[in-house]
C-alpha cells in the first residue's frame, strides 16, 4: 500500500479524534484503524505475535535473574569454578 493512500485512509478514519490519529478510535466507535487496513488476519496474527513476545522476554529475563543471582553467590563464597559452569 503507498503511504500518501495509507495516511489519507488514518486521516478520514480518525479526523474526529483527539489526538488526530489512532489505532482504536473509542470517540467515534471506530473497531480499529488496523484491523479495517490490514484485515482480521492481519489483527489476529499480531495479537498472537504480541502473546509470544511476552512469554518470550518474561521467560529469558527469569532466566537471567537466576543466572545472575546464582553466579553472584558462588562468586561471593568463592567457588569460581560454579561461576564458570554458569557461564558456559
Amino acid at each position: 500500500m503507498d503511504a500518501r493512500v495509507l495516511k489519507k485512509r488514518i486521516e478520514d478514519r480518525c479526523s474526529g479524534s483527539a489526538s488526530g490519529m489512532c489505532i482504536r478510535c473509542d470517540e467515534c466507535g471506530d473497531p480499529g484503524i488496523g484491523q479495517q487496513l490490514f484485515g482480521t488476519d492481519t489483527a489476529a496474527g499480531w495479537a498472537a505475535y504480541g502473546k509470544l513476545d511476552l512469554i518470550f522476554w518474561t521467560v529469558s529475563s527469569a532466566l537471567g535473574a537466576a543466572v545472575t543471582t546464582f553466579a553472584g553467590q558462588n562468586y561471593g563464597a568463592g567457588k569460581m569454578d560454579r561461576v564458570y559452569k554458569t557461564s558456559g
